[in-house]
């Protein structure tokens, strides 16, 4: 056997053919169950004399290359023992264009595959070709059966739908004449689609062949392949994809999966977008791969006859489903034409058939494949490819992950001091903007009923009681996670706590990688003080995405604290501040854990970053009264003062210039700030004076809260 042997960035950059046989049985994900009733059948056909004529039919991309290929490897053993004879056909099967190429081909590959025969073979396909055309075909049949002998012959062929059709009626007649003749023939074939020849009554091969359909990965099996890959190409490079898909990467790959529809040479095509994450890179991958794949996807439509090529066409730009009357009006089909070709359309896959919730005796039709799509488009976008990439922003990430990214990239962007990386991050903050706004756009104009639409208006007018009533009119098949997610929000809102933690599972099930459920639930449970089940609602939204929200770290925090777990509520607070530096609330409970330890070192030092991002939260949250939170900062000036035992003037000043300029020295400040001046020009800058400047009623305060305590800290 000859052949070159490559490995996994092979596999990454041509597929399955020409891939060592041990990194494609690594690769076999999801196909396990396929690939071992087929490895069974070959024993079969070499150990038990039992013929097996086998289709297997998938999609482009859905793994039967990949499976007949590790297939052919498995029966290695039965060609070594010459208990079997293989004509394996690996490549494109073009030419043939009758019987007689068939037979050729059959040759061509016992002459590829086998080196020792090889020059014996071409010595009998150099009789053949001088062989009278009329009598070739029997020539040939000749030189197979006497090579074959008293073996069985397994042919394995790729794209067998195109053979058959290459044969035509008569040519598939010789075929099953051959097969009928030379009993101990089996046939494993893969095609795109069932050759509508092997359904009819009056072909050769009516009820000829066993079918098996090849089901699309499901989502575990996409983790698993996409881990896989990074497992294989990740031993010299640290592992940084492994680490992603341990992570946030989940919920890429789930949004991932829903786009190329569990195929497997566009999962392994998308690869790359896991090691992507900031615009600039994203958006270089999704070009690259917009070229490569734009082809793939021509050969989906290119031999396709132009009323349906059409359709597709309309359907693509269109962007939501539609129905059989405007699909007609618009490419101007009759509506009897129309329904063949979109059956057809249907029956290759390239569309889906949608019951119209409003009507539920029509249909709508929408493209199979997200990324199909984005192809047609490329052509008619006027505004280009940066268009094009905001559509696939759409498409790849829930509102939920479009939302985090859009909030992480604002921080980032507002601590970046690099302009050219300050621009770059600025670019992403807008490109998840627009993506957003897209996605609104696209579920405004679909097709809702009338239920579902009355219950969105009155959730969006705040009318909660009536939107609870209304949410129970909804049909079955609108029950989707928004919806849930609508109404989880509303019981919440309404304190049916217990009713909105069981819708919220509910939507769960539809997106169990949703941040904001998990987050949501999280807070529910929390209201119930049920702080052990928010914990792990909590741990669960940040499996999905370690780093990315503040409040979740914050919220888990305040969960550990209230069972005790003080040691993991400060690791807890510590992540909201990495993720969020002005994360008040988490400086500020950080502050009092370590106040009641009476380590006041720590506490003045996270009291001090309470401080400096209080203001911060002034202005961005309004859920706490202003003249609660300020009260909050004068005790903690108040605290620094009475504990801080090595505060230096810099330091004070600073506090100082916080009040003056970042909080605009509210009321609540005043004697705060009059106390923390009169501190530094008394005590650090020792100006006796500044004590007498006081009040006598603050004057008082001062000596006794700040001065004598601060005396007795010390002390102890």
């Amino acid at each position: 056997m000859v052949e070159t042997q490559q490995g996994i960035s092979t596999f990454l950059s041509f597929g399955a053919k020409s891939v060592k046989p041990e990194i494609l049985e690594e690769l076999l994900i999801g196909r396990q169950d396929d690939i071992n009733y087929l490895t069974k059948c070959v024993g079969e056909i070499a150990d038990d004399g039992i013929n097996h004529q086998i289709i297997v039919v998938g999609q482009r991309g859905m793994g039967k290359t990949h499976l007949l290929r590790v297939l052919y490897q498995r029966s290695q053993s039965f060609l070594k023992d010459k208990k079997l004879m293989i004509a394996y056909f690996s490549e494109e099967e073009y030419g043939i264009s009758g019987y007689l190429d068939f037979l050729i081909r059959v040759l061509n590959a016992f002459i590829r595959w086998n080196d020792d025969d090889r020059e014996e073979l071409n010595k009998q396909m150099d009789i053949l070709r001088e062989t009278h055309p009329s009598r070739q075909i029997d020539t040939a049949e000749n030189i197979i059966t006497n090579y074959i002998g008293d073996k069985p012959l397994l042919i394995l062929a790729e794209n067998f739908d195109d053979i058959m059709q290459a044969l035509g009626k008569d040519g598939q007649g010789k075929l099953r004449s051959f097969l009928y003749r030379h009993s101990r023939t089996s046939i494993i074939a893969t095609s795109q689609a069932l050759s509508p020849d092997l359904g009819r009554e009056d072909r050769p091969f009516y009820n000829f062949f066993t079918t098996i359909y090849l089901k699309k990965l499901s989502y575990e099996d996409s983790l698993a392949l996409l881990r896989r890959l990074a497992e294989m190409e990740g031993k010299d490079k640290n592992n940084v994809v492994i680490k992603h898909l341990q992570s946030k990467g989940i919920a890429q790959v789930r949004a991932m999966h829903e786009l190329v529809k569990g195929n497997h040479r566009l999962l392994v095509t998308f690869y790359e977008f896991l090691k992507a994450d900031t615009l600039a890179t994203l958006s270089k991958i999704f070009i690259k791969t917009l070229n490569d794949l734009k082809p793939y996807y021509e050969t989906f439509i290119r031999y396709l006859p132009p009323q349906q090529q059409k359709i597709l066409h309309y359907i693509a730009l269109a962007k939501i489903p539609q129905n059989g009357t405007e699909i007609g009006k618009n490419c101007f089909i009759e509506q009897k034409t129309l329904s063949k070709q979109l059956s057809e359309l249907s029956r290759r896959n390239l569309i889906d058939a949608i019951t119209d919730p409003d009507d539920k005796r029509n249909k709508l039709y929408d493209i199979s494949e997200p990324l199909l799509r984005i192809s047609i488009e490329i052509g008619e976008h006027r505004e280009g490819i940066s268009a094009l990439f905001i559509d696939f922003l759409a498409l790849y990430y829930s509102f939920d992950e479009l939302a985090t990214q859009k909030n992480r990239f604002e921080n980032l962007w507002e601590y970046e001091t690099n302009p050219q990386l300050k621009e770059d991050l600025w670019h992403d903050v807008k490109a998840r903007e627009e993506a957003i706004d897209l996605k609104i756009r696209l579920e405004t104009n679909r097709k809702w009923s009338k239920a579902f639409l009355k219950f969105k208006k009155k959730y969006e007018d705040k009318d909660y009681k009536i939107a609870i009533k209304l949410a129970e009119q909804v049909p079955e098949n609108e029950r989707s996670e928004e919806y849930y997610g609508r109404l989880g929000y509303v019981l919440s809102i309404l304190g049916k706590y217990e009713m909105a933690i069981e819708v919220h599972k509910k939507a769960l099930q539809f997106n169990p990688k949703s941040v904001v459920l998990w987050y949501n639930l999280a807070n529910l449970f929390g209201t119930l003080k049920r702080y052990k089940e928010s914990i792990e609602a909590s741990l669960k939204a940040i499996e999905i995405e370690p780093m990315q929200n503040s409040l979740i770290w914050y919220n888990l925090g305040v969960n550990y604290y209230e069972i005790g777990e003080e040691k993991k509520a400060i690791e807890a607070y510590i992540k909201a501040t990495e993720i969020e530096p002005t994360k008040w609330l988490a400086w500020e409970n950080l502050g009092v854990i370590y106040a009641e330890k009476s380590n006041y070192a720590e506490a003045n030092s996270f009291f001090h970053k309470s401080i400096e991002t209080g203001a911060d939260f002034i202005k961005n949250e309004s859920w706490m009264p202003k003249k609660e939170m300020l009260l909050c900062v004068s005790d903690r000036i108040i605290f620094i003062l009475q504990h801080e035992q090595n505060l230096t003037i810099e330091e004070a000043k600073h506090l100082e210039n916080i009040i003056e300029k970042e909080y605009e020295m509210p009321k609540e400040l005043e004697i705060p700030y009059l106390y923390l001046k009169t501190f530094r020009r008394f005590v650090l800058e020792k100006e006796e004076k500044a004590l007498l400047e006081l009040p006598k009623e603050q004057r008082a305060f001062f000596v006794r809260e700040i001065l004598e305590k601060r005396k007795i800290f010390a002390q102890n």
